[in-house]
């Protein structure tokens, strides 16, 4: 059973926005259905999860209302009504809870392990800092002992590899975006910074905002979360806070793409600036960096390794005063971001699976042999 014949289904949940794992469940979906390939999937979302609701005839949504250790519990008893998950012949899961609620259905019975692979798209525990270290350790100890339990274990890129390297053995399985028509001719200076994605602590939109405040340039935050009333609040008048748009609101007649997150496994809102024709300036611990910036020449140009709102100034400064170096890095960017589209993306995850379909079929002819010997 391989190829377009294999069912994938996969598992998010709880999701607390309707972002980047949101949207890439259903553009993977979207697309394998697209290519004649029977993928489904689950999503388990907090009632008031903000963000633009997405529906597909493969896709079931439900609300979440648990949440810690409990939410486990209830995303179990989502799947055990969901026929898509019951029917599967692989299931993927794409946050920390839903590993964790696999790894009790496969020692219950419900589903074999070696048909589940743990797809980890954000560092799965909570960062020193961001809860008391007692819960990040607990979490970090049920989350290593579920993984160990899947047939495989995948990350988006290099950066969130050795992020988890030390308590998982992954395999880089490339994530990818909608493509996007280039719609920026990256010379225009004049138009504003562009920060795009959750506004919470480790995106660091505040940082943005005095950013612009010490380049002179006017700046535009595009997201949801819960900074945004402090933000809305702080920011100065060179920086507007605007929710979510289109890509064609966001990338248009803008002048640079700033991504400050100190904490971002994969990045769709850089790939998609840098799809539409955007130059970069983005932090070395950029889950994208390594993928959109191969030359180190380049890299000198537009990846910042400091927190300090000076330095990304400074960085800022220098593209937006050079016409020639502004579209110096928005080429290199655009080029290697084509190869980080949702169809590459669909085709890494088949031919794993079909890999690891084949390796599973030869085993067990193997052993049927064996037995018979």
């Amino acid at each position: 059973m391989f190829g377009q014949n294999v069912r994938v289904h996969f598992v998010a949940a709880p999701l607390m926005a309707r972002s980047g794992v949101y949207n890439s469940l259903f553009d993977l979906i979207e697309q394998a259905q697209r290519d004649g390939m029977p993928w489904t999937g689950t999503l388990g979302m907090r009632p008031d999860a903000p963000g633009t609701v997405r529906e597909h005839s493969a896709v079931s949504t439900e609300d979440l209302h648990l949440h810690g250790l409990p939410v486990v519990s209830e995303i179990r008893e989502m799947l055990a009504s969901d026929e898509n998950y019951a029917r599967a012949d692989w299931v993927v899961t794409l946050i920390t809870q839903s590993d964790m609620a696999l790894f009790i259905d496969t020692m219950a019975g419900r589903r074999s392990r070696s048909t589940w692979i743990a797809y980890i798209r954000g560092l799965p525990w909570p960062a020193r800092g961001e809860q008391s270290e007692a819960r990040r350790q607990t979490m970090r100890v049920l989350e290593t002992v579920a993984l160990r339990r899947a047939r495989e274990v995948w990350v988006t890129t290099e950066t969130l590899a050795e992020d988890v390297r030390p308590w998982a053995k992954p395999r880089i399985v490339r994530a990818g975006i909608k493509a996007l028509p280039r719609m920026n001719t990256s010379t225009d200076a004049a138009g504003p910074l562009v920060w795009a994605g959750r506004l919470d602590v480790d995106k660091r939109p505040e940082l943005f905002a005095e950013i612009c405040t010490l380049s002179g340039h006017s700046g535009r935050i595009y997201g949801d979360g819960p900074m945004r009333g402090q933000l809305q609040a702080s920011v100065s008048g060179r920086c507007e806070v605007m929710g979510w748009a289109t890509p064609d609101q966001m990338w248009s007649g803008a002048s640079l793409f700033v991504g400050t997150s100190y904490r971002e496994a994969f990045g769709r809102s850089a790939v998609e600036a840098s799809l539409a024709g955007l130059p970069v300036v983005i932090g070395d611990r950029y889950g994208a960096a390594r993928l959109l910036v191969t030359d180190p020449e380049v890299a000198e140009l537009c990846i910042v390794d400091s927190a300090d709102a000076t330095e990304w100034a400074r960085v800022v400064r220098r593209l937006l005063d050079d016409p020639d170096l502004l579209r110096r890095v928005a080429e290199h960017v655009h080029e290697n971001a084509l190869q980080l589209t949702i169809n590459n993306s669909v085709a890494r995850i088949s031919d794993r699976i079909s890999e690891l379909s084949a390796s599973a079929q030869q085993s067990a002819a193997l052993i049927a042999h064996k037995s018979e010997d």
